[in-house]
């Protein structure tokens, strides 16, 4: 008897990294907002915050989307050319989950898109580039935030920075 082809396998993106960072940005999220506004942990929220961490590319320095708070403790990242960026590299990723969400908490339109837990990411991403979240506002471009043709930013590794 033939055997019966089997459907390809992928991995299940919940298990990736970024996504357990997501998941662990909602539940911060949620436990220092105190349930409002609460933002449900579904899987377009995961793809959401995956992709504006993919955006941000902080997860090698434990600092998920690059907020500055806290950034007078911490070593710093730093540009290609050797510009201090003021972003800071955190110990560990618990560490940059809890002032990320710290963070998030004064961006309420940004809270808003995650609140309803199935946003486009073209909404969303309208929702972070009309905050102050970023200088560069992701060029404007919604469209580009939501396929990761935003210009990288130009960021030395974590072994070649020093500490301020």
């Amino acid at each position: 008897m033939p055997s019966t082809p089997q459907p390809r396998q992928f991995p299940d993106p919940s298990t990736t990294f970024s996504a357990q960072v997501a998941a662990a940005l909602i539940a911060a999220l949620n436990q220092q907002s105190k349930g409002s506004p609460t933002v449900p942990a579904t899987t377009n929220n995961l793809g959401l915050l995956e992709r504006w961490m993919a955006n941000e590319g902080g997860l090698w320095a434990n600092n998920p989307l690059n907020t500055s708070l806290g950034s007078a403790g911490y070593p710093h990242q730093f540009t290609t050319s050797g510009q201090d960026t003021g972003i800071p590299i955190f110990p560990t990723m618990a560490t940059g989950i809890k002032a990320t969400a710290s963070t998030l908490q004064s961006y309420p339109g940004i809270l808003h898109a995650l609140a309803s837990g199935k946003s486009s990411c073209t909404n969303f991403a309208t929702a972070v580039i009309h905050s102050p979240w970023a200088s560069g506002h992701y060029g404007y471009n919604p469209v580009a935030f939501c396929t990761g043709q935003v210009p990288p930013r130009h960021v030395r590794h974590h072994a070649a920075h020093r500490q301020r």
